[in-house]
């Protein structure tokens, strides 16, 4: 190949530190933990990273954290977020009742909170159960429905079940792209409350729904989710999330930011911008490249 694009800053870049082609690292935030916790592993992680051509953060923060770690040179890395197809993640009319029909959900007319992620403890779900068993007993009575899978859902379903919120929290499991769309369309607010994240695509495909996001204020969401299109919250605290669903809830936020959501997401998070980018990178290190090839 003339160039190639590796994702995670780990061991894989290593081997392509060995081979005479240019290489981009694309960074997700996860590296970050494994070279904090598999030591035997640092060398090759900082083999890789340090000699490859642009390392790419999703966020300024990632950004700022890849610097200092791995001891990065600040010229080789670049801030390119993540980007979302908005033509498929887009505000849609779904027809209420014959939705949630579909998950055997016959309270039409609940408020709807929705939250989509792996069920991994750094998610956060717990955070929002314990949130749930707040704003679940005001007298807008809404309904929590969860996608997703993981080793934590058995956890989740027994503190479901002690919080006593069988009635009032529903798993739905894995959902496919077009379920998940649906699901943001419905939803009056969507609430990501992981205790470490990054650039969590869930965030700007609600938004790219026109579907207000509530989210912990960790890694890089306080670049995503702004005043006018969501709120965020500190991590673990779940008092100030459910006053914070109470609350949009009631002031039918969605109804007046759900174009900005949409407009924010375009404007900043389309595929095509993303692409754009990244080609940029890559012609950018072609053409050094080029030029050592040519002096040389």
């Amino acid at each position: 190949p003339d160039i190639v694009h590796a994702h995670h800053g780990w061991v894989i870049s290593a081997a392509l530190a060995d081979l005479a082609v240019p290489y981009v690292i694309s960074l997700h935030g996860t590296e970050h933990y494994g070279f904090l916790h598999y030591p035997a592993y640092r060398e090759l992680a900082l083999k890789g990273l340090c000699q490859a051509d642009r390392v790419l953060a999703l966020t300024e923060v990632e950004r700022v954290k890849a610097i200092e770690t791995y001891g990065l040179d600040p010229d080789r890395v670049r801030v390119i977020t993540s980007g979302v197809d908005t033509t498929l993640f887009r505000p849609h009319l779904i027809d209420r009742r014959q939705a949630l029909t579909r998950y055997s959900i016959s309270e039409f007319d609940r408020p709807m909170v929705f939250a989509g992620s792996k069920l991994t403890a750094i998610k956060g779900a717990a955070v929002l159960l314990h949130a749930a068993a707040i704003y679940a007993r005001r007298p807008e009575r809404p309904l929590t429905l969860i996608a997703g899978e993981g080793d934590e859902r058995p956890h989740l379903e027994a503190l479901c079940a002690e919080l006593k919120l069988c009635d009032e929290v529903i798993f739905l499991g894995h959902q496919n792209a077009a379920q998940m769309v649906e699901l943001y369309n419905l939803a009056n607010v969507t609430v990501l409350a992981s205790r470490t994240d990054w650039f969590p695509l869930v965030v700007i495909e609600s938004l790219a729904c026109g579907t207000p996001v509530i989210a912990s204020e960790v890694g890089g969401l306080s670049q995503l989710v702004t005043s006018n299109v969501g709120r965020l919250f500190s991590a673990g605290d779940y008092a100030t999330l459910a006053a914070h669903v109470t609350d949009f809830i009631r002031s039918d936020f969605k109804a007046t930011a759900w174009s900005v959501c949409v407009e924010h997401v375009r404007e900043k998070f389309g595929w095509n911008t993303t692409v754009e980018r990244i080609i940029a990178v890559y012609q950018d290190v072609l053409r050094e490249h080029a030029k050592v090839t040519r002096c040389a």
